[in-house]
C-alpha cells in the first residue's frame, strides 16, 4: 500500500494536528524510509500558481518567488492503470510531509472503506515529479535529501 509512486485516496483523511476537518483526499507516496516513515504529498485542486506561470502539465520552478509546483492535467494519463486525476491537480513543493507507516496502518485498515489504491504513477511521471521536487530550493532541505 505505502509503495513509492502509489496514489491512495482516503475517505476521509485525518490531517495531522486536527486543525483541519477530515476530508476525502489523494495521497502520493514519494519515498519510503526503512518501512517506518513515508514522505508524501497531499495533492490539491486549489490553484495557487502565479498567472504568468500557468501550465497544463509538468514542473514549475520559480526560485525568484521561492515557488515550486508540479501540475497534473485531467487530460493526461498518469497511472499504470490508465487513470488521470479528475481535476487539474497541484503538488506544491512547500507542502510535503512525513507520516509514520504503522500509525497509518492502524488508522486506515480497510481497503474499499477507509481508502482505495487509485493507482501507481507511471515510471516516467514518478521520475518527473521526484526530479521537480528534489531539485527545488522551495522544498525543505530534509525532504530534498530524502528524495536524492
Amino acid at each position: 500500500m505505502y509503495i513509492e509512486g502509489n496514489i491512495l485516496y482516503f475517505t476521509p483523511f485525518h490531517f495531522k494536528g486536527a486543525k483541519t476537518q477530515p476530508k476525502n483526499k489523494y495521497f502520493i507516496v514519494l519515498k519510503t524510509i526503512e518501512d517506518l516513515t513515508i514522505l508524501v504529498s497531499l495533492p490539491s485542486s486549489q490553484d495557487h500558481v502565479p498567472c504568468e506561470d500557468e501550465i497544463e502539465y509538468g514542473c514549475i520552478e520559480r526560485p525568484d518567488k521561492n515557488f515550486n509546483c508540479f501540475v497534473f492535467s485531467p487530460d493526461v494519463i498518469v497511472t499504470e492503470n490508465n487513470k488521470s486525476f479528475p481535476k487539474k491537480t497541484f503538488i506544491y513543493g512547500a507542502y510535503l510531509d512525513t507520516h509514520n507507516i504503522p500509525h497509518l496502518y492502524n488508522k486506515y485498515r480497510i481497503e474499499g472503506m477507509d481508502y482505495e489504491v487509485f493507482g501507481k504513477l507511471l515510471p516516467n511521471v514518478y521520475e518527473e515529479l521526484i526530479n521537480c521536487l528534489k531539485n527545488s530550493k522551495a522544498v525543505n532541505n530534509k525532504y530534498r535529501r530524502m528524495l536524492s
